[in-house]
């Protein structure tokens, strides 16, 4: 089948073609003042990201190289900046694209952006790895890819598609939805909350209050060093873990796949059958 379609050019490159062929390519940078402001709102599109914060720094810089399979393309990505209700913007325009489905067709940004470490950032990235670092919070709207983040102040809050998912030192962390990959969570200082989570395991370590998983799917769920409580509200397969925890191990409901426990302080109530 052929079929004619206008579709974002990330739909048509695929692991195929995509970070790998460069036959166009172009340097691309943008400057954003900040201000007073203390958020930036960065939308991405295909293409590998890295956030690095800097604790001199007062405005964010970013640069990247952009690659596309014509030259046509290529002069379709773009950094753009802006301000949308106070909060400044950083855009990648990327190029829509009509035709078919076949080709050795691609278009995507590898970006770097260096910002101050005071920055909260609320991030839409649609394909390909972002590393994110040393940030005072981040809100994440992740497509495809991995997505890695080190070092967080204040909370972490990610909504994912697809690609694993690993938090390595941030204030809290809550995950509203995970749909495939693996959660690793460790080093938080506060709570961890898992909204849903639909395949993929789950590890959470060292964490010093509550962590709590309300809705899995499929997959193990293993929390280690937990300061509070650690409590699943419904798991439909896989096992579950729990080492060294501080407060209450719970387990509300249980699919397949058992529940063991070891160094729980406080009270344990998992299933009968478990």
């Amino acid at each position: 089948m052929n079929r004619s379609l206008l579709l974002p050019l990330l739909l048509v490159s695929g692991s195929a073609f995509a970070w790998g062929d460069c036959e166009h390519s172009a340097r691309r940078e943008a400057t954003v003042d900040l201000g007073a402001a203390r958020k930036l709102m960065l939308a991405t599109g295909a293409g590998d990201l890295k956030v690095i914060a800097d604790a001199k720094a007062t405005q964010v810089t970013a640069s990247g190289k952009a690659c596309a399979s014509s030259e046509e393309l290529l002069a379709a990505i773009q950094l753009r900046t802006g301000n949308e209700g106070g909060t400044p913007t950083l855009k990648a325009d990327m190029p829509q694209y009509e035709g078919s489905w076949i080709g050795n067709t691609y278009a995507y940004l590898d970006l770097e952006v260096h910002v101050p470490a005071s920055l909260a950032l609320a991030l839409a990235d649609s394909s390909g790895d972002v590393d994110v670092e040393g940030i005072a919070s981040l809100d994440a709207h992740d497509s495809s890819g991995d997505l890695e983040v080190r070092d967080i102040a204040g909370e972490v809050k990610v909504v994912d598609s697809s690609g694993d998912v690993n938090v390595r030192g941030a204030g809290s962390v809550h995950v509203v939805n995970d749909s495939s990959g693996d959660l690793e969570l460790s080093s938080i200082t506060g709570d961890v909350q898992i909204d849903s989570d639909s395949s993929g395991d789950i590890d959470v370590d060292k964490v010093g209050g509550n962590a709590v998983v309300e809705s899995d799917s499929s997959g193990d769920i293993d929390f280690t060093g937990v300061t509070g409580n650690a409590t699943v509200d419904r798991d439909s397969s896989g096992g579950i873990y729990a080492n060294d925890i501080g407060g209450d191990f719970v387990v509300r409901v249980d699919g397949s796949g058992g529940v063991s426990h070891h160094g729980v302080k406080g009270r344990v109530d998992v299933p009968d059958d478990d």
